[in-house]
């Protein structure tokens, strides 16, 4: 148990830090996406949300891609469990983190379907991808009980 606990919360600071740092590269390389607040006037909003251009969207699906390819990445590599349950709730924190951050500023709608959809898989299919020895329901149920006692 504890050590799916640790897996959990190592994937979700792994994504956390490589989504804050990307999302830092980008706004760098496109000032007009990191300077962008949420705006009272719908008119502005929406003609600054024009100027942004797609390739800035692109870039942060891509760092969201790879955010959640290492948190079930490392959720396999540390837990060793065979349960599939662990990556598919990490997707769904990362997704409700992201659905946060669509309130925070505008966003055009094609992103956030994109951004509600992207967590979940990816980090499931990071959790595929990992190649280690996952423990059995007998050596899982061992190690739960040795960390009871």
């Amino acid at each position: 148990m504890l050590k799916k606990t640790l897996s959990v919360l190592a994937g979700l600071i792994a994504a956390n830090l490589i989504i804050s740092k990307g999302e830092t590269i980008i706004f760098k390389k496109f000032p007009a996406l990191g300077q962008f607040d949420a705006i009272n006037n719908g008119t502005i909003a929406a003609q600054k949300l024009q100027d942004i251009p797609d390739l800035a969207w692109y870039y942060l699906f891509v760092v969201w891609i790879i955010a959640a390819f290492v948190c079930g990445f490392l959720i396999k590599l540390i837990s060793h469990s065979s349960k599939q349950i662990l990556p598919i709730i990490c997707g769904g924190f990362l997704t409700m983190a992201a659905v946060l951050k669509f309130f925070e500023r505008p966003h055009p709608i094609w992103v956030v379907i994109v951004g509600i959809l992207v967590f979940i898989p990816f980090t499931f299919l990071g959790d595929i991808s990992c190649k280690v020895h996952t423990l059995s329901a007998e050596e899982e149920a061992l190690e739960e009980e040795k960390d009871l006692s």
